[in-house]
């Protein structure tokens, strides 16, 4: 059974990454986003995507390995792929129904789209890896990996058709937040939890020479 499901999600996978490498150079096979709900494009499109995905979760429990080894590095990547489904569920959320799927119901740049232009791909795809390390199937791994090859086409292949819908708000847009991780914005906003923690702990117990000059202050009040 496992074979059988690896070879549908391999198919699938390869065949979907290979349209979308086309549709660069060929714009009539452009099947994401594709240009109409019942188009060829959309139809080949979503049966591909779904039996690719599809595939790596069913994988990720048919061909589940033993528990005899690397039990703790498996419960890790366990959580990791949990925590990368419960934020992708969040990046939907804040996506809304009416944008999900091609949908043109405004640019949504606040919440976790701050951080990232492409939150759902972003989660995924760690979410995907965790699930298959976790399950300690190698050709589940290679699944999620191809998944991962996949993502990463739609995301670019996304930004022109953003670009049109959406104009100068989404060049804007574009120019301030990465495609996938915002590493900088991240250090940034740890190193100021940082400082802010560090102050924090310093008030209670003032530097010496700011109690003398606060204990002065208060005898030249009393004066």
């Amino acid at each position: 059974m496992g074979t059988t499901i690896f070879a549908i999600g391999a198919v699938a996978g390869l065949t979907l990454l290979f349209l979308l490498l086309l549709a660069r150079r060929h714009p009539v096979m452009h099947v994401w986003p594709p240009p109409g709900a019942w188009s060829w494009q959309s139809l080949v499109f979503w049966i591909l995507f779904r039996a690719l995905n599809l595939s790596v979760i069913v994988l990720a429990v048919a061909d589940i390995a033993s528990f005899d080894n690397d039990i703790l590095s498996r419960v890790i990547a366990g959580f990791i792929g949990l925590a990368g489904v419960v934020l992708y569920v969040c990046a939907c959320v804040a996506l809304g129904r009416e944008n999900l799927y091609g949908g043109k119901a405004g640019l949504i740049t606040s919440g976790i789209y701050r951080w990232t232009r492409n939150p759902q791909y972003a989660t995924i795809i760690p979410a995907y890896f965790g699930i298959a390390v976790a399950s300690g199937s190698l050709r589940c791994q290679l699944l999620a990996a191809l998944a991962a090859a996949v993502f990463l086409q739609m995301a670019v292949a996304e930004e022109a058709w953003l670009a049109e819908a959406y104009g100068q708000a989404y060049a804007r847009y574009r120019a301030m937040v990465p495609r996938f991780y915002n590493f900088r914005r991240l250090l940034l906003f740890c190193g100021l939890r940082i400082s802010a923690l560090s102050l924090m702990r310093r008030l209670p117990g003032q530097h010496p020479s700011l109690r003398k000059a606060t204990a002065g202050g208060r005898r030249d009040s009393r004066a």
